[in-house]
């Protein structure tokens, strides 16, 4: 059995004699586009802003929000937004027109996963790093 160190970002094995232990939170990641990433929202003519960025990865992200509500929208849901890609299985990302900063995902956001390898996360505090 392996345990999961923030400081290493990796699994450790576990001492002799220990049966188990509770996985230490990864640390939050370094973010590209904190500063940037309502400017590389792309308008798309199906009625939703797509969002691609390094922090994002190869997970879809759809904004189904007005350039207005984009613009009011708080800074910290980006980093939220990333958590959310990064959720086992993770293929899709949705932010609601009333999406606002929650505890660990945007309140107003939902999911896409795989079948085989996907997560399910309800409620405001859901978190890939809790």
């Amino acid at each position: 059995m392996q345990r999961l160190t923030a400081e290493q970002g990796r699994c450790d094995p576990l001492t002799a004699g220990q049966k188990s232990a509770p996985c230490a939170p990864m640390p939050p990641p370094a973010l590209r586009h904190a500063h940037d990433w309502k400017r590389l929202a792309v308008w798309s003519d199906d009625g939703y802003f797509r969002l691609q960025t390094e922090d994002t990865g190869d997970v879809q992200v759809r904004l189904f929000l007005s350039q207005a509500l984009l613009t009011e929208l708080n800074g910290g849901v980006y980093s939220q937004l990333v958590q959310a890609t990064r959720f086992a299985g993770c293929k899709l990302v949705v932010l609601t027109p009333d999406a606002h900063q929650g505890y660990g995902m945007p309140v107003g956001c939902a999911l896409l996963t795989d079948r085989a390898s996907g997560a399910v996360a309800m409620g405001a505090s859901a978190s890939p790093y809790q």
